[in-house]
């Protein structure tokens, strides 16, 4: 019997394990070229869902990594020019921050045609639970 291998994922000892290739522009910032993680499962199923998880948090890391390290055309026009506020891991007031209502939308806006999208499925999956917290109860109120 054949069996199915999932992107990003391989078996030792029974168990599944997250494995990404470090990409080359950012191989300064990792002490390895590759990122191996143990998902901690013998399931095919789950394996399959959380690598996917997984791939899409690295790549958004990976994503703000790389913003964080690019020039910002137009940077001398900004009034308030704290750097500090851009880098990555910072944190910011909550005011300052777009609701999670926002980022999705600007996401989408963002992605284009994005109906053969996988990572949109697990952002929405990521999302939805914090999104619905944030609402009022009214809007899901067909559940």
């Amino acid at each position: 019997m054949l069996t199915k291998t999932y992107p990003h994922t391989f078996i030792r000892n029974g168990y599944y394990y997250f494995s990404r290739r470090v990409p080359s522009d950012l191989r300064d910032h990792y002490s390895y070229h590759r990122i191996v993680q143990g998902l901690r499962t013998t399931s095919p199923q789950k394996a399959k869902v959380q690598a996917s998880i997984t791939s899409a948090k690295v790549e958004a890391y990976w994503n703000q990594v790389r913003l964080a390290k690019s020039d910002v055309i137009g940077m001398s026009l900004v009034r308030d020019t704290s750097i500090s506020s851009l880098k990555v891991g910072t944190k910011q007031s909550q005011s300052d921050c777009p609701s999670l209502l926002d980022a999705l939308e600007v996401y989408l806006e963002q992605k284009g045609d994005f109906s053969r999208d996988k990572s949109l499925i697990v952002v929405c999956a990521l999302l939805i639970p914090t999104i619905r917290e944030q609402l009022t109860p009214s809007v899901f109120a067909f559940n």
